[in-house]
């Protein structure tokens, strides 16, 4: 049995436009952000979705009800979508942030695995909680399709999990706002027919910050197909890594 998982960041905001650092702050999408969340929207119009979950944030909510706004079907807010909790920087411009924090601001843009953002979360937390959401939202909706509208950070992290990568890989890996992102997830006949979950359980238990069904059954094996595809949008909005090898303390808004 397959189930395929559609991974969208959020559209632009003004913060996004300004390079501030959003974290949890709840930032609504721009004029910009809601064009390109109708880029994402026309991008999927050929494609079923039989469920939505997102980010409780204004910029993931938003973008994912364009996307869906010609469907039966409204998104579930999921906590543990958010973004990584930037703690004492929200608000801040990289070029504030170096003034301010210049070592953590290093190891945020060449190590981030070893950062520990002062008030904030660290990127293996991010990807821990995104991975746990990831598989309820998987298992409460076995052998079809999922729409899940989330943040950089989050999104980045929990395919860098997936696809067995390191963490300080991440800025080599951007995703555009809206850009989209595909995952399928086999399970074997005999787990699903043993372990199949009800419908929307499992996105609830995110919801409630439960920790239930945290990660794959036994036999089951997620696969990425498709990891920032933005042919959808105009060239201006197109991400490249943000950081190359050679050159660690160049500094770009992530979030």
């Amino acid at each position: 049995m397959k189930t395929t998982i559609i991974l969208v960041r959020h559209g632009e905001t003004e913060w996004n436009r300004a390079g501030k650092f959003q974290g949890m702050s709840d930032i609504p999408l721009s004029e910009t952000g809601r064009y390109q969340a109708s880029c994402a929207r026309d991008a999927l119009k050929g494609t079923v979705i039989d469920a939505a979950y997102a980010s409780p944030l204004r910029r993931a909510m938003e973008t994912a009800r364009i996307i869906l706004q010609d469907r039966r079907i409204a998104p579930e807010p999921v906590f543990d979508f958010h973004e990584q909790n930037a703690g004492a920087w929200e608000g801040l411009t990289a070029e504030e942030i170096r003034l301010r924090y210049p070592k953590e601001l290093e190891l945020w843009s060449s190590r981030p695995s070893q950062v520990q953002i002062p008030d904030g979360e660290t990127f293996l937390h991010v990807q821990q909680r995104a991975s746990r959401a990831f598989w309820e939202c998987v298992h409460a909706n076995p052998g079809k399709t999922i729409l899940i509208a989330s943040h950089m950070v989050c999104l980045s992290a929990l395919l860098l999990g997936i696809a067995n990568l390191p963490i300080d890989e991440i800025w080599e890996h951007p995703i555009s706002n809206a850009g989209l992102n595909r995952v399928e997830v086999f399970t074997p006949a005999e787990t699903a027919s043993v372990t199949e979950t009800p419908s929307g359980g499992a996105a609830s238990a995110s919801a409630a910050g439960g920790p239930q069904d945290a990660g794959p059954r036994p036999g089951e094996r997620a696969s990425i197909t498709v990891w920032n595809e933005d042919s959808h949008l105009p060239e201006e909005f197109r991400r490249r890594p943000m950081f190359r090898k050679q050159q660690p303390s160049q500094t770009q808004q992530a979030q």
